[in-house]
């Protein structure tokens, strides 16, 4: 590839973000897909972002290419001109997976744990893990407020343990 590659979104057609990727792959692009362990102890995955993936490739030469490859919806775009994708982002896509390009989460939770938000408006807030359902990444948090309660539901990747010092 030149050096006026870029990175793409590739928006793929419905459950066919694997069969875009070996296509795109055979087209000699080089892709990012990334994807993420079910709860079932990781014996499955799924995509980390549905219906996407990242592909580098020369718009000039290959974005009609791209757009009719089996599995692609289209190239992400604004207008007529594809969006690129700031390769900082693929690289901390990269960083937070491991060498196949799964997702892992850096804490298991169990109920009762003690964790704290690191995203979102109530960022820096300490709660007791409620639930946490098997087949999603929403998490329910008991938040104590002073001398206030109150339930939260919160992505399980926007929390993280909290000390054990720290209070509720």
């Amino acid at each position: 590839m030149s050096s006026n590659t870029a990175w793409y979104a590739i928006y793929t057609k419905p459950r066919q973000e694997e069969r875009a990727a070996t296509n795109l792959l055979a087209w000699g692009i080089e892709i990012v897909l990334p994807r993420i362990a079910q709860t079932d102890g990781g014996r499955t995955v799924r995509p980390f972002f549905p219906r996407y993936l990242f592909a580098k490739f020369h718009a000039a030469d290959m974005l009609h290419k791209v757009n009719q490859t089996r599995g692609v919806s289209r190239v992400v775009s604004f207008g007529a001109s594809p969006i690129v994708v700031d390769s900082e982002v693929v690289d901390a896509i990269r960083d937070h997976a491991d060498r196949n390009l799964i997702v892992r989460r850096r804490d298991k939770f169990s109920h009762g744990d003690l964790v704290r938000l690191s995203n979102g408006p109530l960022q820096e807030m300490i709660g007791i893990l409620e639930s946490h359902g098997p087949e999603t990444d929403r998490v329910r948090i008991l938040l104590t407020c002073v001398s206030y309660s109150l339930r939260v539901q919160a992505n399980v990747f926007d929390i993280r343990k909290a000390d054990k010092t720290a209070s509720a």
